[in-house]
């Protein structure tokens, strides 16, 4: 959750840590069950739901979260309940577009920049 162009570098593949406020107050709102996070970095989503799992694309990364490693985007998830993510801002769209199209999937919460809103698409 970090916006570019504004004094600080940007990360080659978009990995922004997820602040704890920001899934604690989604875990605070709304009653989740099952999670699947497909950006899962280092976990951070994951810490606040106990059942939960995650894919994340760099292998250091998802041996630290315990996730799958793989390419989210290629392949079906076979998720039953909620999707809970904070998808590569470049990538967003698509991530949105996946998690929408996946039978089992209940809800998506995608934690972005309200801009994100304004796009065309």
């Amino acid at each position: 959750m970090s916006a570019t162009g504004r004094g600080s570098q940007r990360h080659p593949d978009d990995y922004y840590r997820t602040p704890a406020w920001c899934v604690r107050a989604l875990a605070r709102r709304f009653v989740i069950g099952s999670v699947l996070d497909p950006a899962a970095g280092d976990g951070a989503i994951m810490e606040h739901f106990p059942r939960s799992k995650g894919i994340e694309l760099d292998p250091d990364r998802a041996l630290a979260s315990g996730s799958f490693c793989g390419d989210a985007l290629a392949f079906n998830w076979d998720h039953r309940g909620d999707v809970v993510m904070n998808p590569p801002y470049s990538m967003a769209e698509a991530f949105i577009r996946h998690a929408l199209s996946e039978p089992g999937v209940t809800r998506v919460f995608a934690l972005l920049r309200l801009n994100f809103l304004g796009s065309q698409k």
